[in-house]
Parts: C-alpha cells; structure tokens; sequence
C-alpha cells in the first residue's frame, strides 16, 4: 500500500511541476513583442538601444497590429501597436517606441 502511495505523490508532484513550466512559458511568449518585416520575424524583451547618432529618417513603419498573444502575419506588423518607425541597424531593426528605440532581433535558427 505504500508503494501506491508514494507513486501517487510522485505523480501529483510530476504534473503540478509540468504545470508550472506551461504557465511559465505562456508568461513569457505573452511578455515578447514581436515585428513581421519583409517576411521575417524579429522578437524584443523591450531591451533598449544603445546605438548612438541617426540619421533622421526611418527605414519603415508599423503600419498594423494585432493582439499580443498572436503572431504577426503580414509585414510591418506587430503585436504591441502600429504607428512607430523602424530603422536597421547591423543584424537588428529597432523600434521607436515613445521615444525609445527598443532593440528587435531574429530568433537564433
């Protein structure tokens, strides 16, 4: 009879603890911003620019949105807003996001 016992507990313990990581990573996909350009998708954890100087002029623009917890599916769409400029910098897009330029890069492949 313990040895039920102790399989149960192991059991209960083995899904609450699955549990935990599915919620973890549901936190965390809803907490990334994403940008669909030019068929590729880039991803933030809101980390800001520390590129210096600008050229005044950005490469393009968030023109749609849709909600936080969908993907992106046309370019210069994002899941955070729509109205902010871009420009490239190196391997990166970053955005301007009221008054920040806030660094989006491609998902390692």
């Amino acid at each position: 009879m313990g040895k039920y016992i102790a399989a149960l507990l192991m059991t209960i313990t083995a899904f609450a603890q699955l549990s935990n990581a599915t919620t973890s990573v549901e936190t965390q996909q809803q907490n990334v911003l994403m940008i669909k350009v030019n068929d590729e998708y880039y991803y933030s954890e809101g980390k800001e620019s520390e590129f210096g100087a600008r050229c005044g002029v950005t490469d393009g623009e968030i023109t749609s949105t849709v909600e936080q917890t969908e993907i992106p599916n046309k370019n210069n769409q994002s899941n955070f807003g729509k109205g902010y400029g871009y420009q490239y910098v190196d391997n990166t897009i970053e955005v301007n996001i009221d008054g920040k330029w806030i660094v989006f890069e491609k998902q390692n492949e």
